[in-house]
């Protein structure tokens, strides 16, 4: 099995107000997702799989890398993994983790995290990480088969998870692959279940399970 990470949905009384970047010159490399997109090395040794292609995205340049955010935190402590639609970012114990059972040379630079003060809000150093290993699944228009009953489902994801459903082959490679992004899909990140249960094993905060309470939606993480 494997897990589908959405934005912190279980942290929704914090909220990041700003991102600051550095104040350089701005290049070309990198400056937008679609940019940073045509620079994908496709990776060919690794394919054994027909459904999909795998690629390792650029290191980002210096000028592209958050290294401050003012967070308003409204209730509780911020979380060890917090995702959402200003990047990823983990704490000092978490980035040990995913090192550990992820070797492809994702991308982790130090952030400053503060209130509007200036004041830290967290305990330890923290992350921006950029996810370097990306996959481009076949959609082969197939209809998803019930089971596969998600909420916040973007278009994309709409389109390829139900390749993975009906082909046991694309299933069983995805399921090797410990912490992935899709192409063109921005709003989700997959991990699998070894990286999973060891982030929750050692007492990581951010990823819990997608449950419905009532009407309230908690926990970001949706098992496939």
């Amino acid at each position: 099995m494997f897990y589908r990470i959405g934005h912190t949905r279980s942290y929704k009384r914090l909220s990041i107000n700003k991102t600051i970047f550095p104040k350089v010159a701005f290049g070309l490399e990198g400056r937008t997702y679609f940019e940073y997109t045509k620079l994908l090395e496709p990776i060919w040794e690794e394919q054994s799989c027909q459904y999909f292609q795998l690629y390792k995205a650029p290191l980002l340049p210096p000028w592209y890398r958050p290294k401050e955010l003012v967070v308003e935190i409204k209730h509780g402590t911020f979380p060890d993994i917090y995702y959402d639609s200003y990047g990823i970012y983990v704490s000092e114990a978490a980035r040990k983790i995913i090192e550990e059972y992820d070797t492809f040379g994702h991308q982790y630079w130090p952030v400053t995290l503060q209130n509007e003060a200036g004041e830290a809000v967290t305990q330890g150093q923290f992350y921006s990480l950029n996810i370097r290993r990306h996959l481009a699944i076949k959609q082969l228009g197939l209809a998803k088969k019930s089971s596969l009953n998600m909420p916040w489902s973007g278009v994309v994801s709409k389109q390829f998870l139900p390749t993975i459903q009906h082909h046991d082959e694309l299933r069983e490679k995805i399921e090797t692959l410990p912490l992935w992004l899709h192409v063109g899909c921005l709003d989700e990140l997959y991990m699998n279940n070894t990286l999973y249960d060891a982030l929750l094993s050692a007492g990581m905060m951010g990823i819990d399970e997608y449950i419905t309470v009532g009407n309230i939606e908690e926990g970001s993480a949706f098992m496939i």
